[in-house]
């Protein structure tokens, strides 16, 4: 059969952010396929707000996406960047990313950001049907070791006091005792 196709042009903006997405739908038979190329920038905070999620996301990503294949199975492929993205316990500027997804797997690769005092370099990759088959991987360059271990214990006490700096010997940590587990834990975990 003739594939029928229609040309799809649209501009919107969304909480102030432009966002324009271009392309052809083809109907093949009984199945659409998919030739989009979206561009533009999505404000994190309302957009995550959106997916259900209850932290607290700030920043605005600008986005170039190309959509292609079946529409009940599209691959997806996107270059990210975010001039700065703030959590309640992180900031990370200059964050850049290649986004991929394609039969049930999201892939992020060449994931760079200016975080933690350094500079931080991964790739991760998710398999939403299988979360046993997840895998992260991390560089950091030159990141406070004090920013990687932010955070509390159940019952609101630090889980770490004092700092901890680069380059200093075993020893040193030992003798600074830092991070005073022992003092604000009780079962001594």
């Amino acid at each position: 059969s003739i594939p029928v196709f229609s040309r799809i042009t649209t501009r919107a903006q969304w909480r102030g952010e432009r966002i324009a997405v271009t392309g052809r739908v083809y109907d093949v038979d009984t199945r659409r396929r998919l030739e989009l190329v979206a561009r533009g920038r999505l404000p994190l905070g309302p957009a995550a707000a959106l997916a259900g999620i209850d932290q607290t996301i700030g920043g605005v990503a600008a986005f170039d996406v190309t959509i292609q294949g079946e529409a009940d199975t599209p691959r997806l492929t996107a270059r990210v960047a975010i001039p700065e993205l703030t959590t309640s316990d992180i900031v990370a500027r200059k964050v850049t990313t290649q986004v991929r997804w394609a039969d049930g797997t999201l892939r992020l690769s060449d994931v760079t950001a200016q975080a933690l005092g350094g500079s931080v370099r991964g790739a991760l990759t998710l398999t939403p049907a299988r979360p046993g088959d997840s895998q992260l991987t991390l560089t950091l360059d030159r990141v406070a070791l004090a920013a990687l271990l932010v955070g509390r214990w159940w019952h609101g006490a630090a889980l770490m006091q004092g700092a901890v700096e680069a380059g200093m010997s075993q020893r040193e940590l030992e003798a600074t005792n830092d991070f005073g587990y022992h003092h604000e834990d009780p079962h001594g975990f």
